[in-house]
């Protein structure tokens, strides 16, 4: 759940699949729920970082690579990812303010969570009075780029509650493919799914029946008996 910035020519933002990230203090409800981590705290780090090192301009890319696969599942319905109907942003390792453009209460959904990270954090570096130079593009960091600035979420526990408090789906997206990963399975829909069912069964739940083609519950082709509820 960490978001740092690597140091190379480009430099990126790397994604690590923290649903909480918020832009800044005012984009979020922050009663009941820890504070969670912000962009523009990340953006204020980076830019004295830079400054320390004596830059003023950088070219920005970005990297969502730790999940995998579609951002949409095939089951869902198109109106759950449509424009201004849309009940869930398409699945990404970077993504800020819960996917959605501008102000949340609003509900409108991004339709590209990463860019629209991006191009808020260039904004904001922007504003801490670093350069960012040309076009702001897609770009994996390499296992040999360095970190030079990075915020966490808040403990898993906290955004388990915040997810089901809310009933929230990019957040169960999220913490599905985490769940993946933690298996060392793929972050995509089947790798989640199958970690799930796995990881229930484990805890001597039955799970003979159950099938499961996202995690967020959207799926009208998933199929839980009432016997492993």
């Amino acid at each position: 759940d960490h978001e740092p910035l690597l140091v190379r020519r480009p430099s990126r933002l790397v994604g690590g699949g923290d649903p909480s990230l918020v832009s800044d203090g005012d984009s979020f409800e922050a009663a009941g729920y820890p504070a969670p981590a912000r962009l523009s705290t990340l953006a204020e780090r980076t830019a004295k970082a830079l400054a320390d090192a004596g830059v003023r301009s950088v070219s920005l890319r970005y990297d969502a690579g730790l999940f995998h696969g579609p951002a949409r599942a095939a089951s869902w319905a198109n109106a759950y990812v449509t424009g201004g109907t849309a009940v869930i942003a398409p699945v990404s390792a970077l993504v800020v303010d819960y996917g959605y453009i501008g102000d949340p209460l609003n509900r409108i959904r991004s339709m590209d969570p990463a860019r629209q990270a991006a191009e808020l954090f260039a904004r904001q570096l922007s504003a801490a009075g670093v350069i960012v130079s040309g076009p702001i593009q897609p770009g994996a960091a390499g296992a040999r780029a360095t970190e030079l600035a990075g915020v966490e979420s808040p403990p898993i526990s906290a955004v388990v509650e915040q997810m089901l408090v809310a009933s929230d789906n990019d957040i169960a997206e999220s913490l599905a493919r985490h769940v993946a990963l933690a298996s060392k399975q793929p972050a995509t829909f089947d790798g989640a799914a199958a970690t799930i069912r796995a990881a229930v069964g484990k805890l001597g739940v039955p799970i003979e029946g159950v099938q499961l083609f996202d995690g967020s519950g959207l799926s009208r082709s998933n199929a839980i008996p009432a016997r492993t509820l």
